[in-house]
């Protein structure tokens, strides 16, 4: 799930010996952590377990690190080509994978499943299998009747929703943290801007008075 997005990270130092970014061997223990979970309680107690969750938060770590990295080195966070370029490496898998299902679900289930399978194929390849199951109120324990060859693709979609949505409010974040920034630098230069002005009539007003203060005292010694 989380293999789309690589482990090799910069480290503070910005590379590792060679010229390359570090790898974070502490995230590829934490996988296998998830992928030992993932087996257990799938053969073991036939229930979903924490590392489908532990591999959606691997992702998010490391999407939100490679945006911040666009950011920090101003280069700018091209959405389309993020998204062109992430879902080229998902749809080929997935596509094969549900041609295969297809073509199985014609040969081995029973035609009262095609139209189940057909829907949930489309949803699926459009990365909201999990929302479908949803709707069609599918329990995942349940083993009483047969279970859909594309259930498990509800993880899948769950990724394909965060790199679609994650993206966007960090964007959106990024944006209204320029914004507050750019207002306060207008303040700091519109604040200096009064001072210097101040700075300039101040002078120009002692001077006029030490003048009047003067044409005052000798009009009054005349007198």
């Amino acid at each position: 799930m989380a293999s789309s997005l690589s482990t090799s990270v910069r480290t503070p130092e910005g590379r590792g010996s060679a010229g390359h970014p570090q790898r974070r061997h502490d995230i590829d223990g934490l996988r296998a952590v998830a992928v030992l979970l993932v087996v257990i309680y799938h053969v073991w107690f036939g229930r979903v377990s924490g590392g489908v969750d532990v591999f959606l938060m691997v992702s998010a770590f490391f999407l939100t690190a490679s945006f911040v990295r666009a950011i920090e080195n101003a280069r700018g966070l091209f959405l389309l080509r993020f998204w062109a370029r992430r879902f080229a490496s998902l749809l080929p898998a997935a596509s094969a994978t549900l041609l295969g299902v297809l073509l199985l679900a014609w040969t081995v289930y029973p035609a009262s499943h095609w139209s189940t399978i057909w829907d949930q194929t489309w949803a699926s390849l459009l990365y909201f299998q999990n929302w479908e199951l949803a709707r069609s109120a599918v329990d995942y324990y349940d083993r009483s009747n047969p279970l859909s060859p594309l259930q498990h693709f509800w993880s899948l979609s769950v990724q394909g929703q965060v790199f679609v949505l994650w993206p966007v409010l960090l964007v959106l974040a990024g944006v209204l943290i320029q914004k507050r920034v750019l207002t306060a630098r207008l303040g700091r230069v519109a604040k200096s801007i009064a001072e210097r002005r101040r700075g300039r009539v101040l002078p120009r007003m002692t001077g006029r008075s030490c003048r009047s203060g003067k044409r005052v005292r000798a009009t009054a010694s005349r007198s």
